[in-house]
């Protein structure tokens, strides 16, 4: 491609001349040669020649060897054809490549080019690989070459073979041909070179891969002992005592009172200070320490809140179930040993992800939401809208509330418009008898929207921020005062 843009560029600068010059040994005819050799990058001087005989050059009267140089012997094709010439056998005196126009009958234009215009930038990569790149025209002329300099071109290389590499006495070689000049370029590589180069490349493949496989087993390693520390920690937190929980506030829309709170667990590690929630639950529901986790959730609910519970009916505290309480009937024994006498079944409620409904009513979860149920204990779907839900299922199990995801909620624009999804909710909601817990309400025109299309509940940072258990009961003591409400 290179060569071609360089010929097609020396081409179109010799026509142009031919139509312009005398072809005679004027002032005016130098100065037309020397103005095309300026305005053309690639070419170094133009001459006239007529036979082996030249008539101008462009270099005129700069040195008088040069008008010497070049004569041609033999014929001259016939006008309008274009001749490329290899360098002369004596390169120290013409090491250049001519692009030759026949205007006339012996009669032509000729551009010489260094042969240097076609190694820029190239010579540089066919060193890095070992290589030489040969320039041919026709058969057997070397136009110029770059490379590699000990690097020979194959006697057996076939120039009809182009695009395939052909292995030959002197190495491996790649024929690229020229689909508009009889031009060609063959790269050649030694075998010994190619050997050395891919023996290295393997080496440096393999210590590189060893650093990588280093690398990631020592990332694996540390977070194995990360999460088997997390997990040997949460034990010993669980076996001690060492689990807090927190409580975040959740109102009435429609009378501004505190109904209740979400019941959310926190540990504060005596090393690594407060873990979050999604890490250390995380690792809970993937071993068996989520179940024993929701028991002692249960046993400090009953201490933290006994009381305000038996105040105040209308309280109620919502707990979060994993999908492991539902294979077994442990977290109905645990309801009953916990806070059978203590508080009231109807005062929890159950939050349950939509991986915990499922369609078979024989199944030990179904048997599980049913055995909640008949404890007087309420259940609500979490995230609803966010999983894969049959509708069907909410019909199939008892079920009291339904949680608006924040995502859905986030779609409120303004106090009268929403993307729409929110109100599927509700209209699903209020056709199954279901009453309504939003999440993530950030806005006063969010709870202006939820509250005027039926929504009854909504929690969020935005009412009250979890906190301990002797906050929360200052605060809905404080709130839910006669004067204040």
């Amino acid at each position: 491609m290179r060569a071609e843009t360089v010929i097609d560029s020396v081409a179109g600068t010799l026509c142009k001349v031919a139509t312009l010059a005398n072809y005679e040994m004027t002032p005016e005819t130098v100065f037309t040669l020397r103005q095309a050799v300026f305005l053309n990058r690639f070419i170094q001087a133009i001459r006239i020649r007529d036979g082996d005989r030249v008539i101008c050059s462009s270099e005129d009267g700069l040195d008088p060897r040069i008008t010497l140089i070049g004569a041609e012997t033999g014929p001259i094709p016939e006008p309008g054809e274009f001749v490329i010439r290899p360098p002369s056998a004596n390169r120290i005196v013409d090491n250049t490549i001519k692009v030759v126009f026949v205007f006339a009958l012996n009669k032509a234009i000729e551009g010489l080019i260094d042969p240097a215009i076609f190694n820029q930038v190239f010579d540089f990569y066919a060193h890095e690989v070992g290589s030489r790149v040969f320039l041919l025209y026709g058969d057997a002329d070397v136009l110029t070459s770059f490379g590699e300099p000990l690097v020979t071109l194959p006697p057996d290389v076939d120039l009809l073979k182009a695009g395939s590499i052909q292995w030959t006495d002197g190495g491996i070689c790649r024929v690229t041909a020229s689909q508009r000049y009889p031009i060609s370029t063959v790269a050649v590589t030694p075998t010994a070179s190619v050997s050395s180069k891919w023996a290295r490349t393997a080496i440096e493949f393999s210590l590189a891969g060893a650093a990588i496989a280093a690398l990631l087993a020592t990332l694996v390693i540390r977070v194995v002992r990360r999460t088997r520390s997390v997990e040997a920690d949460l034990r010993e937190a669980v076996k001690y005592d060492e689990l807090d929980v927190h409580y975040q506030p959740i109102m009435d829309l429609r009378s501004n009172r505190w109904v209740g709170a979400e019941a959310l667990m926190r540990w504060n590690h005596p090393q690594r200070g407060m873990i979050p929630a999604g890490e250390f639950i995380a690792v809970a529901e993937k071993t068996d320490l989520i179940v024993p986790i929701t028991a002692l959730m249960l046993e400090r609910v009953a201490e933290d809140l006994e009381d305000t519970l038996d105040a105040d009916p209308e309280l109620h505290i919502n707990i979060n179930l994993a999908a492991q309480h539902f294979s077994t009937h442990q977290i109905i024994d645990s309801v009953h040993s916990i806070l059978g006498g203590r508080i009231r079944a109807n005062q929890i409620i159950f939050e349950i992800t939509e991986r915990g409904l499922v369609d078979d009513h024989s199944s030990p979860a179904a048997a599980v939401m049913r055995g909640l149920s008949q404890t007087g204990s309420r259940l609500a779907v979490d995230d609803f809208g966010t999983g894969y839900t049959c509708l069907s299922y909410l019909q199939r199990f008892p079920l009291h509330f339904l949680k608006i995801d924040k995502a859905f909620v986030d779609g409120i624009s303004d106090a009268e418009h929403s993307s729409g999804l929110v109100d599927q909710i509700i209209r699903i909601a209020k056709s199954l008898n279901m009453e309504l817990i939003a999440e993530g309400v950030e806005h006063e025109y969010q709870v202006h929207y939820l509250l005027n299309h039926g929504v009854e509940y909504g929690r969020c940072w935005h009412f009250g921020r979890p906190m301990s258990a002797n906050r929360f009961i200052s605060f809905v003591s404080e709130k839910n005062a006669p004067a204040a409400h």
